[in-house]
């Protein structure tokens, strides 16, 4: 069986270089928490709308903004490892927006601080995917090669890879909630925006290992 996890392929969705377009402030109040809640709903249940508005721009170019950043991210992921096929490369990308769209969370609430910044409160719901995935693994490996399978060719490693995924997603189940605060603050222009950090904190809360 090739060394390669499905652990080490969709590592590249939730390690992505998210489009966290810098927003300006219109001299009111910032709606931090709408923006924050704008940018999860975005990147991970593919909802546009919000971040479209915040961002000044069509659904369409949100969509594109963000949408081009991960594949590219997912296609120098596949190139690196290796080992699927051209219809697979394809399957994968879908399942992996699937795993996506299993970020369960809440934006509660936004306090503005006395530097200007705010700090946002996120109820987040752990996924278990990753959590299962080394042991669904085996799972598949065990019945595959009980019916002849070695693993070794790009089909069979295609088969494995893109079963396992699969069965995490139907398996997934939710712990007790988590608080997260996210600092949302302004550069030198005057432009919000979430730190790598905070969104890092937020993926890693959301799909735990």
């Amino acid at each position: 069986m090739k060394k390669r996890t499905m652990r080490t392929m969709i590592t590249a969705l939730l390690t992505a270089v998210l489009c966290l377009g810098l927003v300006a402030c219109s001299g009111e109040d910032f709606d931090a928490a709408g923006y924050v809640k704008s940018v999860l709903d975005a990147n991970y249940h593919k909802e546009y709308k919000g971040y479209a508005t915040f961002r000044q721009l069509s659904e369409e170019e949100a969509e594109k903004e963000i949408v081009d950043s991960i594949n590219l991210q997912l296609e120098l992921e596949i190139a690196t490892v290796g080992g699927i096929t051209e219809d697979g490369k394809e399957r994968y990308k879908e399942l992996s927006a699937e795993i996506d769209k299993l970020a369960k969370y809440e934006v509660t609430e936004a306090k503005k601080q006395d530097d200007g910044s705010y700090i946002v409160t996120v109820s987040v719901e752990p996924s278990n995917v990753f959590q299962i995935m080394e042991q669904v693994l085996t799972d598949v490996a065990n019945e595959m090669m009980g019916q002849g399978a070695t693993l070794e060719s790009d089909e069979e490693f295609t088969e494995y890879l893109l079963e396992g995924m699969r069965r995490c997603i139907d398996q997934n189940a939710y712990g007790e909630a988590q608080t997260v605060e996210v600092a949302v603050s302004a550069d030198d222009s005057g432009a919000y925006g979430i730190s790598e950090e905070d969104m890092q904190l937020l993926q890693d809360t959301m799909f735990p290992e």
